[in-house]
């Protein structure tokens, strides 16, 4: 309870900003507020996520030699969501310095990760898919990464791009983070099923 008080508390004024920017009454200033406001809600929030899921999940059905890449893939949600954020504030300028350099690091930490993810990295504790499902959920992140990732290059290359371009790295960041929600619970269940 403790913890979704603070995730309230921290959201109230996101969301009040969100509401103005919305409205069509916010400015870049309110923008880059909420962007350096976010980074502590989402961590709140990722906390939050792994307290409920402790108190809900059967820890010990879930198998140790999984929980590694259950984490990874868990990762990857937010950091599809944190590209999406710093590509829409360097496009347009906002806060240029700091979310070019979040971009290039969040960009190449869920490139490697989904590479090791989809077929493995033993020297880092990290399997093969245990299954063909969840190989063919990360083939699917994978073949949307490939699709966006230019742009993103783009983008953090200073190069313009057009706004359709822009529209479709958000939704398919988004759809990242879906599709990678879906891995997640695939491995939960290939694990339990495994004990």
């Amino acid at each position: 309870m403790a913890g979704i008080a603070k995730l309230h508390e921290y959201w109230t004024p996101i969301a009040d900003l969100a509401n103005t920017v919305i409205a069509g009454q916010g400015t870049n200033d309110d923008i880059a507020e909420m962007a350096q406001q976010s980074e502590l809600l989402l961590e709140i929030a990722k906390r939050l996520v792994v307290q409920i899921s402790g108190q809900y999940a059967n820890q010990t059905s879930v198998l140790q030699s999984d929980a590694f890449a259950i984490d990874l893939a868990g990762r990857q949600r937010m950091l599809s969501q944190r590209i999406s954020k710093n590509t829409c504030l360097l496009e347009n300028n906002i806060l240029p310095e700091t979310a070019a350099a979040e971009l290039a690091e969040t960009s190449e930490i869920f490139e490697a990760t989904l590479t090791a993810l989809y077929g493995g990295m033993t020297e880092a504790g990290i399997n093969p898919p245990p299954n063909d499902d969840i190989s063919a959920g990360i083939a699917l992140v994978i073949e949307t990464w490939t699709g966006v990732q230019p742009v993103i290059s783009a983008v953090a290359a200073g190069e313009p791009v057009d706004p359709a371009e822009l529209e479709a790295v958000f939704l398919n960041c988004n759809k990242m983070t879906g599709d990678m929600n879906t891995v997640v619970g695939m491995y939960a269940a290939a694990s339990k099923m495994g004990v």
